[in-house]
């Protein structure tokens, strides 16, 4: 559990980082809050900030995204990607953020192969500005743990979820292709960990930028572009709907994607089959991943069980996948 001393309200917060200034006049402040405290807060020019600090009783830090946000201070080409940050204190674990204007990208514009090929290289752009720096791990790849040890991955998660860990233990496609994407693993660079439809900004200006870095850190290029690779199945068990053939429905919008990433110079290794394998695998381990989070929230079994059975079709169709990932 993380513990951080008594903090100020966000108000004060904004006014001891100069953002809130008195000849700005008072903000109104929205409570926007869900596993962080997180607050939004509009000056009278309409300019917006982010306040985003731990719960009291909260389980996770910000560590990792706070060094994600130290590292973009640093890096001309992260900085571009990412939210300015208007005060980082670690101490305290209290992120400060420049609002971005806009509004998150809707999940359909993951199945346009246009919009997937500036994912593909934004992706690029934030592998190759961070290739071999040392950064502390994503917590993400902690999936590819449950295969070997269910037990101690999900030791303090709900009884179904814990249920859910050692099923997907015990069965072998599922285990042997998250025992394989572990043993091909590894930290290169930084990745975000936690690709969703609602953590891609396009800004007005016609830049592509990603937020909610909690599960950033270093980690394998690969598992971001596995999760971009596979969100057309999740987009359609979010709406009841996933299509058997969603890999040959979204072919071009996979293309396009990998075309993109390759284009950018991005250092995931695409051009030979165990490259793709590998993507496959973690591909199958990001809905394994989300499979397990909807378990924790409560959601409806049969969402959860698409997913487990949208990883399985996904392994079972390995070579149909990699030659996708190759069109």
């Amino acid at each position: 559990m993380v513990t951080t001393p008594n903090m100020p309200s966000p108000v004060a917060v904004l006014r001891a980082c100069g953002w809130l200034t008195a000849d700005a006049g008072p903000a109104r402040v929205q409570d926007v809050s869900s596993s962080h405290s997180v607050h939004r807060a509009m000056r009278a020019d309409g300019s917006e900030a982010i306040v985003k600090k731990c719960r009291a009783d909260g389980r996770r830090g910000l560590s990792n995204e706070l060094f994600v946000y130290r590292l973009a201070s640093w890096s001309e080409a992260l900085g571009k990607v990412l939210a300015r940050p208007l005060l980082i204190d670690e101490c305290t674990q209290l992120l400060v953020l420049e609002a971005l204007p806009g509004a998150p990208a809707q999940r359909q514009r993951l199945a346009e192969p246009r919009f997937m090929r500036r994912i593909g290289e934004t992706l690029a752009t934030i592998h190759r500005a961070t290739l071999d720096q040392p950064i502390p791990p994503s917590p993400a790849a902690g999936i590819l743990e449950v295969a070997d040890r269910p037990g101690d991955t999900g030791h303090d998660r709900p009884a179904q979820t814990r249920a859910l860990m050692h099923r997907i233990a015990r069965d072998p496609l599922l285990a042997d292709a998250l025992r394989a994407a572990k043993a091909s693993y590894r930290n290169r660079c930084l990745i975000h960990g936690d690709l969703r439809p609602e953590h891609w900004m396009d800004l007005p200006d016609g830049t592509l930028r990603l937020i909610d870095w909690e599960m950033g850190g270093g980690g394998d290029p690969m598992l971001d572009l596995a999760a971009a690779m596979v969100e057309p199945a999740l987009d359609g068990i979010r709406r009841g709907a996933l299509r058997h053939d969603w890999l040959f429905t979204s072919s071009e919008a996979l293309a396009e994607l990998v075309a993109g990433y390759r284009a950018a110079g991005g250092p995931a290794p695409l051009d030979s089959i165990e490259g793709r394998t590998h993507a496959v695998h973690l591909g199958a381990a990001r809905l394994l991943h989300i499979a397990c989070e909807w378990a924790d929230t409560g959601m409806l079994a049969s969402a959860v069980e698409a997913l487990v059975d949208a990883a399985r079709g996904l392994l079972l169709r390995t070579d149909i996948a990699s030659e996708r990932i190759a069109a």
